[in-house]
């Protein structure tokens, strides 16, 4: 700033003064005072990580200026305007700008701060699979190999056997469909999914199901839109024989290649050679309705109102979680594990475990009402794997008939709800199995597998038994720890006319030959009178009804004797060396005493004849 003549000049530019009547002129140059300052752009920011960005600086008052440049506070690079690097997220760019004018506020500016945004996109794998060693969670990605969550461009595989299988559980507010997007999928046989409903799958999903023997299996699809060629190599196409269930005739009628397998039902299919069915599709998404059959016009509780659903989801699913509606409560899938027989589940018991219905597996379902409706609902996916907790059932008891390579198994259970007749809440019918296969059923008005029935005036269970082979063969029984300690449990076989007790020996072995009476034994859970300590091992008395009934183990033969409460002797009878003697008893009802006499003691009971 200059001052002439009182005159004061702040502007730059060039002034010529006059200094009085003096010739000379005086030529001032005057700068005015500068405020340097600097600011930086970047070409990009919220940026994918590896990615140089470029910053610029625009400088004012800088004349020919030096440049600073700072990340995070420290010197990053010099004297250029322009600076590149690859930023980390919540990096901050700055620069410091020297200027080389001669009137200036401050030789040095700072620019404004950038805050970088920097995101990471993780790795999406080529090829991802299931391993499950720490949940069920597919978004863990410690249950995965290589340790990657998949995406758009992976190939993934569900292999059997982990030590859990994935559900896809997304967030509720990420709970929509297409939440995960996979490439292609493959399950192969064993493998679970549970949530495909938030699944996409860019290519055809593919479902893998072993049938790795020639007996008939019952087969469904788990995707929306399939033939039964489709589902099997073209080279088994005459070795595969795929029917379906008709409730109408009660007949299995034959499907062809170009027949296409309708969601929610089942099939059975038979082959002469192991193979894999392989469903190859979408998967089916959401609950699947079904409308029940009762038009047969026979009598045969065996054909009649039964109908053959399948499972339609790529998870076994849980009977239990099912809407009760007009149709019984019983379930029945055929053992794909060998045993020649149905298994059944009335939710609280059968051999059906727990009422897990397999996947990619046909289960039957028995109605009284024609046009009855049920749904299979999306709900009841499970793992098969998982461990099941539910109610420990109170006085029901499992028999368990083996031999020829198969079994079958019935059910007996004490509940006050129900009745001594057929009831559809409880029971469940006996399906027959293969004829080369033991058949083991309770005889009520029917056949049933699972026999549900009031205690009182029912103490005595009448058993069937048939077999289309002859053969030795057992009955193990087990449960007996859900009744009182106090309840009998015994077996008696009405062909040898003997009784064993199966709290002491849970395992019965028999002889059977083909054409023997089906009607062949009989449970006893009622009090059996007499059975106290005896005081000679190995032999134990007691009645049933009018009959006086001794247990021999000993091997050893006797005499025995029955007399009243005055002494007098009613009966004089020998016991055999086999394991039980049977004693009729023509006498009043009352109380009397036996006596078996050995070459090694004797024993000596009070019995109650009815």
């Amino acid at each position: 700033t200059w001052a002439v003549n009182n005159v004061t000049y702040t502007e730059s530019g060039v002034y010529t003064v006059v200094v009085g009547c003096v010739t000379n002129i005086l030529n001032l140059t005057i700068n005015a005072t500068v405020t340097p300052a600097v600011s930086i752009v970047a070409d990009a920011n919220n940026v994918v990580a590896g990615t140089t960005v470029t910053f610029t600086a625009t400088p004012v008052n800088g004349g020919m200026p030096a440049y600073a440049w700072f990340v995070n506070g420290l010197p990053a690079g010099t004297n250029a305007a322009t600076f590149a690097y690859m930023p980390v997220d919540g990096d901050e760019v700055y620069v410091v700008m020297t200027s080389d004018l001669p009137c200036v506020t401050s030789a040095t500016a700072e620019s404004n701060t950038i805050d970088m945004v920097v995101i990471t996109i993780i790795p999406c794998p080529v090829a991802s699979e299931w391993n499950g060693s720490v949940s069920s969670d597919w978004f863990n990605t410690a249950n995965w190999t290589p340790e990657l969550l998949p995406c758009e461009t992976t190939i993934v595989t569900i292999p059997a056997g982990t030590p859990f299988s994935p559900t896809i559980a997304p967030a509720p507010i990420n709970a929509v469909a297409c939440a995960v997007t996979i490439m292609d999928l493959h399950i192969l046989d064993g493998g679970s999914l549970i949530g495909q409903e938030f699944l996409c799958v860019t290519n055809p999903a593919v479902v893998d199901r072993a049938i790795v023997n020639s007996n008939f299996h019952l087969l469904s699809s788990p995707i929306a839109s399939t033939t039964f060629g489709d589902v099997f190599a073209p080279m088994y196409w005459n070795e595969v024989w795929a029917r379906e269930y008709v409730e109408l005739t009660g007949e299995w009628v034959n499907h062809y290649i170009a027949d296409n397998m309708v969601v929610g039902m089942g099939y059975s299919v038979q082959m002469t050679t192991p193979q894999t069915a392989t469903f190859t599709g979408t998967l089916i998404d959401a609950n699947v309705p079904a409308t029940l059959s009762n038009v047969n016009p026979g009598m045969d509780i065996n054909r009649v109102g039964w109908n053959l659903l399948g499972n339609p989801f790529p998870s076994a699913i849980d009977w239990d979680v099912f809407s009760t509606g007009d149709y019984d409560a019983q379930v029945a899938v055929w053992d794909q594990a060998g045993a020649g027989n149905y298994i059944y589940w009335n939710g609280s018991v059968g051999s059906l475990t727990n009422g897990i219905i397999p996947a990619q597996n046909g289960f039957f379902v028995k109605t009284t009402t024609d046009g009855a409706s049920l749904t299979i609902p999306l709900a009841a996916q499970v793992h098969s794997s998982q461990a099941f907790y539910k109610d420990a059932v109170a006085n029901a008891l499992e028999l368990r008939a083996d031999g020829n390579n198969y079994f079958d198994a019935t059910f007996v259970h004490f509940n006050e709800n129900a009745t001594a007749a057929f009831d559809s809440n409880y029971d469940a019918f006996k399906l027959e199995g293969l004829t080369t296969a033991p058949q083991l059923y309770s005889i009520a008005d029917y056949k049933l597998s699972i026999n549900e029935l009031p205690f009182e005036g029912n103490e005595v269970v009448n058993l069937g038994f048939t077999c289309g082979v002859a053969g030795t063969y057992s009955v193990t029984a087990s449960g007996m720890e859900s009744f009182s300690s106090s309840t009998p449990i015994l077996l008696e076989d009405l062909k040898l006319n003997s009784l064993q007790d199966l709290r002491l020996n849970p395992v019965y072995s028999f002889n059977y030959q083909v054409g023997d009476n089906d009607n062949r034994f009989k449970l006893h859970f009622k009090n059996a009178t007499g059975i106290d300590k005896p005081t000679l091992n190995g032999i134990t008395v007691y009645s049933f009804d009018r009959t006086v009934v001794i247990n021999n183990t000993t091997g050893l033969t006797g005499e025995v004797r029955i007399f009243d409460l005055t002494g007098r002797e009613l009966k004089d009878a020998n016991m055999s060396s086999s394991t039980t003697t049977r004693i009729p008893l023509s006498a009043a009802i009352g109380t009397y005493i036996v006596k078996v006499t050995t070459a090694q003691g004797s024993v000596n009971q009070k019995v109650f004849i009815k």
